[in-house]
C-alpha cells in the first residue's frame, strides 16, 4: 500500500514539475497556485482508501460477532480436517493444508464482501434486505462449518452428527430454503 501511495505521488510531482516548468515561460501562473493544485490531487487520491478504511472499520465493529464465528468455524474446520487427513486417510501434506486454509478464508472473504454489497443495494427493501442478509450469512457460515460437521462424521464413522442433520444442510444447500433446517415435525 505504501510502495503505492509514494508511486501516486511521485507521478503528482512530475506531472507538477512538468507543469512548472511550462509555466516557466507563461508568466501568468504563480507558484501558489501550483502547490494547491498538488495538495488537491494528493487529498482527492488519500481520500479513497481512507473512505473504504472507514467503511470497513465500521462494518467490521457492527459485525464483529458475526466475523468472529466465521473465523471460528473457519478454524474448527481446520483443526477437524487436519486431524482427519493426518490420521484417518493418513495423506496429511502440509503445503496443502496451508493452500487449503487460504482457499477457504480468501471464499469466505470474498463472498462475505460480494453478499454485503448485494444485499446493501437493496436496503430499502426491508423484507429483500432480511432475507439476503439472513441466507448469505447463513451460507458464509455454512461452509466450514458443513465441512467441519462432514469431516466429524467421517472421524466418528457416520455416529455424530446425526446423519439427518447432515442431509439438512445438503438439502439447504441444494435450494437455500430454511424449511429444509426445520424440524418437520413441528
Amino acid at each position: 500500500m505504501t510502495y503505492l501511495l509514494t508511486y501516486i505521488f511521485r507521478f503528482i510531482n512530475h506531472l507538477n514539475l512538468n507543469t512548472a516548468i511550462i509555466n516557466l515561460f507563461d508568466i501568468s501562473m504563480p507558484s501558489w497556485i501550483l502547490k494547491i493544485n498538488s495538495s488537491f490531487k494528493i487529498a482527492v487520491i488519500a481520500s479513497i482508501p481512507t473512505i473504504m478504511l472507514s467503511k470497513l472499520t465500521s462494518w467490521t465493529i457492527t459485525n464483529q460477532d458475526y466475523i468472529i464465528g466465521v473465523l471460528a468455524c473457519i478454524t474448527i474446520d481446520h483443526l477437524i480436517g487436519s486431524i482427519f487427513h493426518a490420521f484417518k486417510l493418513k495423506d496429511f501434506s502440509l503445503k496443502k493444508n496451508i493452500c487449503g486454509l487460504i482457499t477457504k478464508v480468501g471464499l469466505c472473504a470474498a463472498s462475505v464482501i460480494l453478499f454485503e454489497i448485494i444485499h446493501d443495494s437493496v436496503k430499502e427493501a426491508t423484507f429483500i434486505y432480511n432475507y439476503l442478509k439472513t441466507v448469505t450469512r447463513l451460507i458464509v457460515i455454512l461452509y466450514p462449518a458443513g465441512s467441519a460437521f462432514i469431516n466429524m462424521s467421517y472421524l466418528t464413522n457416520g455416529s455424530f452428527p446425526p446423519i439427518g442433520w447432515l442431509k439438512k444442510i445438503k438439502s439447504f444447500n441444494e435450494n437455500i430454503d430454511f424449511e429444509d433446517l426445520k424440524n418437520k415435525n413441528n
